[in-house]
This record gives structure tokens, sequence and C-alpha cells, in this order.
């Protein structure tokens, strides 16, 4: 029985002097995080917020996002990140449906929110722009609520977050993702991240702080492997390049447009990138001309990976490029090409032709894959088989598979 937290926690007992965030020109080092996550969890049982309760948490790229999550999660509640770009009122009945009773947002958020939910106990407000609500500093004013090392257990297969940030899922039907589903994740990214990631490592945020592309390979594996989480407040290319300019970052993640973006700018020329030694690509290859800037820049060592919210979210892996596959199943997951009927279709030798028998839908298991969706029946039976007690989520995708497991995408 294990607590997605106590992965970290075991950093901060190797570490606790090492920074483990950066956000603009403040650090804190891992004791000062876990000690600002214990205040939050104190919040939490003030308020008596138990473990299986959930906990909206509406942030942007912030250090009071990462508190809250990992505080949530230490008392743990269930952790619900919610973009705050989404409307006011996808934000209320989210709010609703997951039966809270303290939210966590900033201050240009608390007026819509109040007025569309009138169950909280709390509105907890991040911010000076408004005085409804309760401050974060006074809710996080809890010295002693919570012993240094305390971590509320649970079991593997307990829910520790719903994320609502599909593309494929509608924004008001949550994904349900086990601790173990968080934590395999991962740590399967900090392993095949090539040359591994380590404490030397700094890792800069740059996707939206409640996506889960940014929570697992980013957030997570990066505390769990005691390197530096250095996140960008208002993210865009050239923020980007002027951390990039300011830091020694060594791994970043980035959106395939993004890094088209910055070739096609030219926005990394003259920027000082010897320190980086991985750059990773989210949801797909690296564009040509991204290839060609980040060679030229020095960084050789490239890898992008596939996947859904509902698969952890990496799913495939592609750690070379030496081919124009999705790439191979992460460590602890399995991947398989089915017909209608459910049946795996025969792998695709050498270099021969691609035949209609080898061609279907992309199905993905295994632990980092989700439970399901929360309160939605219908729409788990649609994308969700159980077969030989693995849990096997259709992705939707039309696809084949080469005999060395590599996932390729059928052409339109």
């Amino acid at each position: 029985m294990t607590n997605v937290v106590d992965s970290v926690r075991q950093t901060v007992e190797q570490q606790p002097l090492s920074v483990a965030l950066v956000d603009g020109n403040d650090e804190l080092t891992y004791r000062d995080l876990w000690i600002r996550a214990s205040e939050f969890a104190g919040g939490l049982r003030e308020y008596d917020v138990r473990a299986g309760d959930a906990v909206p948490i509406c942030l942007p790229n912030s250090t009071a996002f990462v508190v809250s999550l990992l505080g949530t999660l230490r008392n743990g509640s269930i952790a619900v990140p919610i973009n705050p770009r989404f409307e006011t009122e996808e934000k209320a009945v989210i709010t609703r449906q997951v039966d809270a009773n303290v939210v966590v947002a900033t201050d240009d958020q608390v007026t819509g929110i109040l007025s569309n939910v009138d169950t909280l106990d709390a509105l907890v407000r991040v911010g000076d722009g408004a005085n409804l609500g309760v401050d974060f500093e006074a809710f996080t004013d809890t010295d002693g609520l919570y012993d240094f090392w305390e971590v509320i257990e649970r079991a593997d297969e307990d829910p520790a977050l719903l994320s609502y940030t599909g593309t494929e899922t509608p924004r008001k039907t949550g994904v349900v993702l086990s601790h173990e589903a968080l934590r395999s994740n991962a740590e399967a990214v900090a392993e095949i991240v090539p040359g591994g990631l380590g404490p030397e490592d700094e890792q800069l945020s740059v996707l939206p702080a409640t996506h889960l592309f940014n929570i697992t390979p980013v957030l997570n594996a990066t505390l769990l492997t005691g390197g530096r989480y250095n996140l960008i407040a208002n993210p865009s290319a050239e923020a980007t390049v002027d951390r990039l300019d300011a830091h020694d970052i060594t791994v970043f993640h980035l959106s395939p447009s993004m890094y088209a973006r910055l070739a096609a700018d030219e926005l990394l020329e003259g920027v000082d990138l010897s320190s980086l030694r991985v750059a990773g690509s989210v949801g797909g290859p690296f564009p040509p001309s991204a290839r060609e800037m980040l060679s030229d820049a020095g960084c050789e060592k490239r890898y992008y990976f596939y996947g859904r919210t509902e698969t952890g979210p990496v799913a495939l892996v592609n750690v070379d490029g030496s081919n124009r596959s999705l790439g191979r199943p992460v460590p602890g997951g399995q991947a398989r090409i089915v017909n209608l009927a459910f049946e795996e279709c025969p792998v695709v030798e050498g270099d021969g032709a691609v035949s209609s028998e080898a061609c279907g839908e992309l199905v993905v298991a295994g632990r980092n894959v989700a439970d399901g969706y929360y309160d939605n029946d219908s729409l788990e039976d649609e994308r969700f088989t159980l077969r030989g007690g693995d849990n096997w989520y259709h992705t939707g995708l039309s696809a084949y598979k080469d005999a060395d497991g590599y996932v390729y995408r059928v052409e339109d």
C-alpha cells in the first residue's frame, strides 16, 4: 500500500537541502517544499477534508500549484487539477460533480466559482485581488497539524487524481488515475529518458501546470529522482528562450508545434544551450526544422512519446528517432493492434508491405493506464475492455506494429 508521495518523501530524506523547485527568482529546497505541503495538508485537515475526498486545484504554473498538489496527495485526498482557462460553468460543474467542499483558485476566479457553487466550506484564494474566500497563506498557517514525515497511507489502486484535460474526452468527464498509475508512469519516464533522470538534472516546465503531460513526465519524474523543477509562470516561446538562456536546463519537453515555432522564428539563435542534454517532444515526432535546430545547438539526444490522459499519459516512446514510429510501450506497459473482434492483428515483418489485416486499432494496457472515468459508466464501457485481468484502453487510433514492437500510425 503506497501513496505516490512516498517517493517524494524518500527524496526529501536523501537530499533535503537540494533545490527542488525554481519559480522565477525564488527557489525551494526539498525540505522547504515538504514543509509547505505539510502546511497545506494541515489546512485540509482543519476543514475536515479526508482521504478519498476530492480537492479541485484551479491554478496556473506556480509554486502554489505544486504545494497544493503534493499537500492534497499527502492527505490521501484526490487531486483534481482544473485548467484555469476552462469556462466558469465548466469549473463549477466539475466542482459539484466531485462533491468538493474545498477548492483552490486564483483571486480572479473566486467570484465566478462562488456564484455557481454554494456547497463549499472554503474557497482558498491565491492572490490579493479579491477579499472573498480564504487567503492561501492563512489556509496553510497550520504548523503542527501534520507531523513532518506524515503521509496518509493509500492502496496502489486507490484514486490519486482526476484529470479533465483529455482532448478525446469531454472536459466534464474525469479520468481516474490511481497512485500506482501516477508513480509507475513517472518512474518509467525517468528510466527511458536518454541517460535517465537524476539529481543533476534541471527540467523546464513549459506545459500548463494542470495538464497530465506536465504533472507526470515533468513534475513527478523530476521530484522522484531528486532534480530541479523549473517552472514558467506564463509559458510562451519567448519565455522558454529566456529561461533556457538564464538557467542550466538539462531536459525539457515541448509540443511539436512549439518546436516548429522556435525553429521558424530562429528564437534559439545565440542562446547558450551547452547544458541541454535531452529534448523531448510531447505527442509526436520532432519537425525536421526542429531536429536541425537542436543539432546545431549541440543537443543530439532527442526522444518523443505518444499517449493520452487515459494512458497515464505516456504510453509509447521512441527513444532514438531512428524510424517514424510512435515508439514502443513504456516499461510496465503493453500495446496491441486489434481488429473489431478484439483479436490481435499480425505484425509487419521486415520491410514488407503493410496489409489491411495488419492494421487495426491501437489498444493500451499496463500499470500506467487509468481505471476508467469518474461517474460515467457508459463512456467507460465504450473506451475500456477488460481481458485476461488487463484493462485495455481503446485509443481510436488506426495503427500497425512491426516485429520489433514499434507502433506506426496508419497514414490517411
